[in-house]
């Protein structure tokens, strides 16, 4: 409904959730820990549709996301963790995170990298990404952010669960 006017109904009630949700998308980011060792320079989901700076990720496909970090006065690669939660705040998936060796620090000790998951299988709502770097040697806090980045996942399917899994069915 809009103003009294049906605008959506039938199969196209799914298209009202996602605009329904994408109107309460997008979260402000805040800072829960800083040892000022570490700071975030640029995060953003990369090859993704945005509506009203959401980005818009279809259920199965890739997401990516891209990070550049600035060393201030740490001189090793941390860990970086990354939880996705939902609009609700309740974490519902973390991905794996990185081996220090994998990235590289730059001579003005900056840090470039993409986090890239295949095929996202949330189902369909709004999601924000949080984020914590460790130290890799003590595992100390030295960064948490809340609500770095929001995105939101279309499918067709309406489920409540927070995954909806790829599944095959064969008949016997």
């Amino acid at each position: 409904m809009d103003n009294g006017h049906v605008k959506f109904q039938g199969v196209d009630v799914s298209k009202a959730i996602d605009l329904y949700y994408s109107k309460f998308a997008v979260n402000e980011s805040n800072v829960v820990f800083d040892d000022k060792s570490v700071s975030l320079v640029n995060a953003d989901i990369i090859d993704a549709k945005k509506i009203n700076d959401l980005s818009q990720i279809i259920w199965n496909t890739e997401l990516k996301v891209a990070f550049e970090f600035q060393l201030n006065n740490l001189n090793e690669i941390p860990v970086f963790n990354l939880t996705i939660f939902d609009k609700e705040q309740r974490p519902v998936a973390l991905l794996t995170p990185n081996k220090p060796s994998v990235l590289k620090m730059t001579t003005d000790k900056t840090i470039k990298f993409e986090i890239v998951h295949p095929n996202i299988q949330l189902s369909k709502g709004i999601y924000s990404v949080n984020i914590s770097v460790n130290s890799s040697i003590t595992n100390e806090p030295l960064l948490r952010i809340n609500n770095i980045l929001d995105f939101q996942v279309l499918s067709d399917l309406e489920t409540w669960p927070p995954f909806l899994l790829d599944s095959n069915f064969y008949s016997c």
